[in-house]
């Protein structure tokens, strides 16, 4: 885990950000314009708003089926700045993503709904072991 965590490409030292209630700051102060401009509401306001925000939480399951047992990396965002944020944008957005791309799924008990309905004779399922999800997609 220590060395993809230090990766400098893909995450960087809190020093460079400014830290957890600097951010919290930040996004408190976007929502406070948001509902200045009338694009959320109080109630809105009062639930995306970060208070008492910790870090997010990284940890890694092992991987058991794998020769040296390496670790799938999951990185629990509960209580971050950006928590809430992200919970109400995923509501908001989810019917423009079901409009969209037929086949994108929510989870896998909605893989397997779909797949009932799915004739797989004469049909090839096919599963991809991928090694790392990480995008480099630069920091604000």
């Amino acid at each position: 885990m220590l060395s993809i965590l230090s990766d400098d490409s893909k995450f960087m030292p809190d020093v460079e950000f400014g830290g957890i209630s600097k951010l919290e700051r930040r996004v408190n102060s976007n929502l406070e314009k948001l509902l200045l401009m009338n694009i959320i509401n109080k109630e809105e306001f009062n639930f995306l708003k970060p208070m008492g925000s910790k870090y997010p939480y990284l940890y890694g399951l092992p991987k058991i089926h794998k020769p040296h047992v390496p670790l799938r990396l999951i990185l629990s965002m509960c209580r971050s700045p950006t928590y809430n944020l992200a919970k109400w944008l995923a509501k908001l957005l989810d019917p423009i993503r079901r409009h969209l791309c037929k086949y994108s799924l929510k989870d896998s008990f909605e893989l397997v709904d779909h797949l009932d309905d799915i004739n797989i004779k004469e049909k090839t399922m096919c599963s991809f072991d991928v090694n790392s999800l990480f995008t480099n997609v630069p920091f604000m």
